[in-house]
């Protein structure tokens, strides 16, 4: 708790990074923040638009060919087979929300430890994709 500061705006700052880096690429929509509160941006994901020729796979293929880890956005709950008997919400096409999400968005490194020249090699291998 001593550095929970310094950690908040560490990853506030990574958070920003990204959200800059990505602003011209209109298919790539940052996790949006809370408008009623101070996000912690414990961790930085990204959605890509539907339709975009650029898969989260094909993202989180390239960075992983450069060591990088990233991996999907969790599995919606009503997925997972121990709620698969549950009710959810569905929205358009019969898929809910957190499908949506989950089938087009990935989560970006987001580790305090991520120095400048890691953000800029992390950023320059996700532009790539979307050429």
């Amino acid at each position: 708790m001593q550095h929970i500061e310094e950690h908040i705006q560490k990853k506030q700052e990574i958070y920003q990074a990204y959200k800059e880096a990505f602003s011209d690429i209109e298919e790539i929509e940052m996790n949006p923040l809370n408008r009623e509160g101070i996000d912690n941006n414990w961790l930085s994901c990204m959605t890509i638009s539907p339709g975009s020729s650029v898969t989260p796979t094909q993202v989180m293929d390239a960075l992983e060919a450069e060591c990088i880890e990233t991996r999907p956005i969790w599995k919606p709950m009503h997925l997972q087979p121990v709620f698969e008997e549950y009710d959810f919400i569905q929205v358009e096409d019969g898929i809910s929300v957190s499908e949506d999400i989950f089938h087009r968005g990935l989560c970006l490194p987001s580790d305090i430890k991520n120095t400048k020249e890691d953000m800029e090699r992390i950023i320059k291998i996700v532009r790539g994709q979307f050429g």
